[in-house]
């Protein structure tokens, strides 16, 4: 085995080898659990993990939500699409609802990892552009990107 990550519910560290460094902000610890990943890479459960901002923040309330804009509605539609075109599963797409993202003011917010590549949408077809290019093909929309 080329390397281990031992995790424990109080610390994370890699060991390659017989040299054990611990990751970045993570303290050492004893009698750890392995699990066998490749060097310095922590991998995904999912290819694509997707997660929609549906916040609903207070009325009156002086930044926007995402809520307000048809998010649970666009997160149904996106959960659809993936089982529609057999993508959603272990290894494959998962997608989430979340909390507040702090990207509101630049639209609705979705965030595609591990790229972390953010998303904003109008309506089901900018969703289901999302899911066929990024999330079926690997490429990004760079159009409804929130960072271009």
């Amino acid at each position: 085995m080329p390397g281990a990550l031992a995790y424990h519910h109080r610390a994370i560290t890699y060991q390659a080898s017989s040299t054990a460094r611990v990751l970045p902000g993570i303290r050492h610890f004893t009698r750890p659990h392995f699990y066998r990943l490749a060097p310095d890479i922590m991998d995904s459960f999912y290819k694509y993990h997707v997660f929609f901002c549906l916040n609903q923040r207070d009325p009156g309330s002086e930044r926007p939500s995402c809520a307000n804009c048809n998010a649970q509605a666009m997160q149904e539609h996106a959960k659809k699409r993936v089982k529609q075109l057999g993508l959603a599963g272990p290894g494959q797409v998962r997608i989430n609802k979340a909390g507040c993202l702090d990207r509101c003011e630049e639209g609705p917010a979705v965030v595609v990892y591990p790229e972390g590549t953010w998303y904003t949408y109008v309506d089901a077809s900018d969703i289901d552009e999302i899911v066929e290019s990024h999330l079926a093909n690997g490429k990004v929309v760079e159009r409804l990107k929130i960072d271009r």
